[in-house]
């Protein structure tokens, strides 16, 4: 589902499966670090999957106070390699020469807990867009959860609601759609957690020059204008006229 890679705020966007491994969709927008959410998420480029399995054998582990890490740092012509992930849990990051990923196994179900990969994906996402460099977040048909998460990121940058940030997404990706689980879990956070997650992003971060909620009001007010302006037309059209 979808038409391509649809750009929501500046280096930030959705796609689906098919979109995330089209290199040329992905230099168009200077893409650089994929976020990837569905139940067998893995970096699928080809160059992933080569230097995942000839690195396999020479990670070296480490251990955090949270869970133990597997890192490996290996120069290569077009730049450093870095494979990192925990050795139990169901997240890890993947960096082959020219991109960056982090993949997330979960399903699309209702009862699938979402919230519980918030933070982490909010910083992913916002790192990247500190950089400058294009953030993809995809899953399969880039509709139900990697809109969620980037829903919970654009709550956590702005003050947007989670049913307002949902609007503004559909202006540029109208097949957008968290399933109901997920739209529970987004009101939940936006009551709960929103708030402290904006604390936290701006003791981490400090300011930016982002304008998000400005860029995503004025996409909203954009897309409503349109349809009003379709709506007067139909209604001053005479029968027959259509």
């Amino acid at each position: 589902m979808g038409n391509g890679i649809n750009k929501v705020l500046p280096d930030l966007y959705l796609g689906n499966f098919r979109d995330a491994r089209d290199r040329e969709q992905l230099a168009r927008h200077n893409i650089t670090h994929i976020l990837s959410i569905h139940d067998s998420a893995a970096p699928i480029l080809q160059e992933g999957r080569t230097g995942a399995t000839n690195l396999h054998n020479n990670l070296v582990c480490s251990s955090t106070n949270k869970s133990p890490l597997c890192v490996h740092h290996q120069k290569r012509t077009l730049g450093l390699l870095l494979i990192s992930g925990p050795l139990t849990g169901n997240w890890w990051y993947f960096v082959p020469q020219e991109m960056t990923y982090l993949c997330i196994s979960a399903a699309d179900l209702p009862s699938q807990n979402l919230t519980q990969h918030f933070k982490q994906s909010i910083t992913f996402m916002h790192e990247s867009r500190l950089k400058g460099e294009g953030c993809l977040v995809h899953c399969l048909a880039g509709v139900s959860r990697s809109v969620t998460l980037v829903l919970a990121y654009i709550m956590t940058v702005t003050r947007l609601g989670w049913q307002e940030a949902l609007a503004a997404v559909r202006v540029v990706r109208p097949c957008a759609g968290p399933n109901l689980g997920f739209q529970r879990q987004l009101q939940e956070f936006e009551a709960t957690q929103a708030d402290q997650f904006r604390e936290w992003l701006q003791k981490e971060y400090k300011d930016n020059s982002f304008s998000d909620e400005a860029d995503l009001r004025d996409l909203l007010a954009a897309a409503s204008k349109v349809n009003g302006d379709w709506v007067e037309k139909q209604e001053s059209t005479p029968p027959g006229d259509l």
